[in-house]
Protein backbone atom coordinates (compact mmCIF):
# COMPACT_ATOMS: atom_id res chain seq x y z
CA UNK A 1 0.00 0.00 0.00
CA UNK A 2 1.11 3.57 -0.64
CA UNK A 3 0.52 4.57 2.97
CA UNK A 4 2.78 1.88 4.43
CA UNK A 5 5.43 3.48 6.62
CA UNK A 6 8.83 1.88 6.96
CA UNK A 7 11.28 2.95 9.61
CA UNK A 8 13.87 5.39 8.29
CA UNK A 9 17.20 3.96 9.47
CA UNK A 10 18.93 7.30 8.89
CA UNK A 11 16.51 8.91 11.34
CA UNK A 12 17.11 6.06 13.82
CA UNK A 13 20.88 6.65 13.61
CA UNK A 14 20.39 10.40 13.98
CA UNK A 15 18.09 9.97 17.00
CA UNK A 16 20.55 7.57 18.63
CA UNK A 17 23.41 10.00 18.04
CA UNK A 18 21.35 12.81 19.60
CA UNK A 19 20.66 10.69 22.69
CA UNK A 20 24.32 9.69 22.98
CA UNK A 21 25.60 13.25 22.45
CA UNK A 22 24.63 14.22 25.99
CA UNK A 23 27.08 11.66 27.42
CA UNK A 24 30.84 11.99 27.72
CA UNK A 25 31.59 8.77 25.78
CA UNK A 26 28.91 8.89 23.09
CA UNK A 27 30.35 5.97 21.09
CA UNK A 28 30.06 3.72 24.15
CA UNK A 29 26.43 4.79 24.66
CA UNK A 30 25.64 4.03 21.01
CA UNK A 31 27.26 0.60 21.35
CA UNK A 32 25.27 -0.05 24.54
CA UNK A 33 21.98 0.90 22.85
CA UNK A 34 22.74 -1.22 19.77
CA UNK A 35 23.40 -4.26 22.01
CA UNK A 36 20.14 -3.76 23.92
CA UNK A 37 17.05 -4.60 21.79
CA UNK A 38 14.68 -3.01 24.31
CA UNK A 39 16.50 0.32 24.19
CA UNK A 40 16.67 0.21 20.39
CA UNK A 41 12.94 -0.51 20.25
CA UNK A 42 12.37 2.69 22.20
CA UNK A 43 14.44 4.63 19.64
CA UNK A 44 12.54 2.95 16.78
CA UNK A 45 9.22 3.83 18.42
CA UNK A 46 10.19 7.50 18.73
CA UNK A 47 11.33 7.66 15.11
CA UNK A 48 8.16 5.93 13.88
CA UNK A 49 6.06 8.39 15.90
CA UNK A 50 7.91 11.28 14.23
CA UNK A 51 7.40 9.71 10.80
CA UNK A 52 3.66 9.25 11.43
CA UNK A 53 3.28 12.88 12.52
CA UNK A 54 5.20 14.03 9.43
CA UNK A 55 3.00 11.86 7.18
CA UNK A 56 -0.19 13.16 8.81
CA UNK A 57 0.91 16.78 8.40
CA UNK A 58 1.83 16.17 4.75
CA UNK A 59 -1.45 14.33 4.04
CA UNK A 60 -3.85 16.51 5.99
CA UNK A 61 -6.14 18.91 4.24
CA UNK A 62 -6.63 22.03 6.29
CA UNK A 63 -9.61 24.32 5.91
CA UNK A 64 -9.49 27.71 7.55
CA UNK A 65 -12.73 28.84 9.15
CA UNK A 66 -13.60 32.04 10.95
CA UNK A 67 -15.51 31.28 14.14
CA UNK A 68 -16.50 33.21 17.21
CA UNK A 69 -15.30 32.15 20.63
CA UNK A 70 -18.86 30.97 21.40
CA UNK A 71 -18.93 28.76 18.27
CA UNK A 72 -15.61 27.18 19.19
CA UNK A 73 -16.69 26.50 22.76
CA UNK A 74 -20.19 25.23 21.81
CA UNK A 75 -19.93 23.54 18.41
CA UNK A 76 -23.12 22.53 16.64
CA UNK A 77 -23.46 18.78 16.53
CA UNK A 78 -24.31 17.25 13.16
CA UNK A 79 -27.82 15.80 12.86
CA UNK A 80 -27.94 12.12 13.76
CA UNK A 81 -28.25 9.87 10.74
CA UNK A 82 -30.15 6.61 10.72
CA UNK A 83 -32.86 5.54 13.09
CA UNK A 84 -32.97 5.91 16.82
CA UNK A 85 -33.05 8.96 18.98
CA UNK A 86 -29.84 10.48 20.17
CA UNK A 87 -30.44 12.93 22.96
CA UNK A 88 -28.28 16.02 22.74
CA UNK A 89 -26.90 17.43 25.96
CA UNK A 90 -28.59 20.74 26.69
CA UNK A 91 -25.78 21.70 29.02
CA UNK A 92 -28.18 21.73 31.94
CA UNK A 93 -27.85 19.37 34.88
CA UNK A 94 -30.51 16.63 34.62
CA UNK A 95 -30.36 15.68 38.29
CA UNK A 96 -33.44 16.58 40.33
CA UNK A 97 -33.19 19.54 42.66
CA UNK A 98 -32.74 18.60 46.27
CA UNK A 99 -34.78 20.55 48.75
Amino acid sequence: ADNELKIDEDRVRERLENVAASYQDSSEVIRYYRQNPRLMQGIHDLVMEDQIVDWLLESAVFEEQTMSFEEVMNPKRPAASGTGNIEQDSGEDDTPNEQ
